[in-house]
């Protein structure tokens, strides 16, 4: 099965637009490729600025490459299949290159705050531009941690005001995502459907716009879509909560996770747990505007796998740990709206995205180009979380230690 190699045209003036490699052709070129086969279309690269393929194997991560565009492929045919005992001899080798972590496959992609000024419609151009990176990185799944929209305004704004908001919000974020087969799996911020008195019209069209959508997986008995529900997508979990109000999770809440959490499939391998309020107070102007539930993390301390509760709300980036235990607090930086400061610290968490790679290694992708970056004046501690840096890539190729 032949593949085809389009050149995009954005790179510059090239001598070819479209080459086909015979099966197990080798194309090197100091830029990344799409390959488009009958079934698929995948961004290919390697850091060493060769990329290697057939129509049949899995895509390769996107990565990017330094060098100088250079106008014409340089095309090499394959050399015959190794036989099994060379193969053999080659285990070793191609076990290390595809354990590298510059080969690991983004999993999950995590976004918040995506929301402007109150009443805005419409997003700031890092909205679409993160959309676009995310949807060319092809992610297993992407989780939104709240505050898609800028509604609880005071007055409340009209059913018409809010129905062009979601709107707005399909067009540049839902739609771009659907139509790349990504599911999306969020969580209700303040600025989508408060719980608090007064915000009834916002929590109206909330359920109205995600009710006219299919849920992004198969939902597990219990769920109450869209405000708090769970399924599987792959081997994790994931639960959505309806968490908007500093305090308590709330019973029925509490008790559908527990119930979840009691019957836990042996097949599940993480869990990814998503309420926009987090664990605790991580940024300066929030303080007390947290969870603060410790039954929640006593009931999620039980679990023997990898916990991620992926939060929003207080604009800074952060991975933070209680002990030793399994449970990792994700925390999202916004994309829309305003950075804030780490409590403790002087210094501003950047706007941007995160990614969860297969080897659980989290980067912080950042405007303008959205590429993997190391994130700088990150606090060691706040409060009573620790920096799990062993899981925070801390360097511009997006890799952990």
């Amino acid at each position: 099965m032949a593949c085809a190699i389009s050149i995009p045209p954005s790179t510059g003036a090239c001598a070819c637009s479209e080459r086909t490699l015979p099966p197990r052709a080798r194309c090197i070129r100091p830029s990344p490729v799409t390959i488009t086969c009958p079934t698929a279309t995948w961004n290919v690269s390697a850091s060493a600025c060769r990329s290697y393929w057939r129509c049949s194997v899995r895509p390769v991560v996107r990565a990017n490459c330094a060098s100088t565009w250079h106008p014409r492929p340089f095309l090499v045919p394959a050399a015959k299949p190794p036989t099994s005992a060379a193969m053999r001899k080659l285990a070793p080798l191609l076990a290390l290159l595809f354990s590298a972590s510059s080969w690991a496959v983004s999993e999950v992609d995590i976004l918040s705050d995506l929301n402007g000024r109150y009443g805005t419609v419409g997003y700031h151009e890092r909205v679409s531009a993160a959309v676009a990176a995310i949807v060319a990185r092809r992610p297993q799944l992407v989780i939104a941690a709240g505050d898609l929209i800028a509604a609880q305004r005071r007055p409340p704004l009209s059913a018409e005001h809010l129905a062009r908001m979601w709107q707005a919000f399909d067009d540049t974020v839902f739609g771009p995502l659907e139509k790349a087969g990504i599911p999306l799996v969020v969580s209700a911020g303040n600025h989508d459907a408060s719980a608090f008195a007064g915000f009834e019209g916002d929590r109206t069209a909330f359920a109205h716009y995600w009710q006219s959508k299919p849920p992004p997986m198969a939902l597990l008995p219990g769920s109450n879509y869209p405000w708090y529900f769970a399924g599987k997508v792959g081997s994790r979990l994931v639960v959505s909560l309806y968490v908007t109000v500093q305090g308590e999770l709330p019973g029925e809440q509490k008790q559908f996770l527990s119930t979840l959490l009691d019957t836990l499939d042996s097949g599940v391998s993480e869990v990814y747990l998503v309420g926009h309020l987090p664990l605790h107070d991580l940024a300066k102007g929030r303080e007390g505007d947290s969870l603060d539930d410790p039954a929640l993390e006593k009931l999620l301390a039980k679990l023997t796998v990898p916990v991620w509760y992926v939060s929003g709300h207080h604009h800074v980036f952060y991975l933070g740990r209680d002990g030793d235990g399994e449970l990792l607090h994700l925390a999202a930086p916004p994309l829309g709206g305003n950075r804030r400061t780490w409590l403790a610290t002087d210094s501003h968490s950047p706007f941007g995205f995160i990614a969860v790679d297969n080897a659980r290694c989290v980067s912080l992708h950042s405007p303008p180009a959205f590429g993997p970056v190391a994130p700088r004046g990150i606090p060691s501690r706040i409060g009573s979380q620790t920096l799990a840096s062993d899981r925070v890539a801390t360097s511009s190729g997006g890799h952990c230690q």
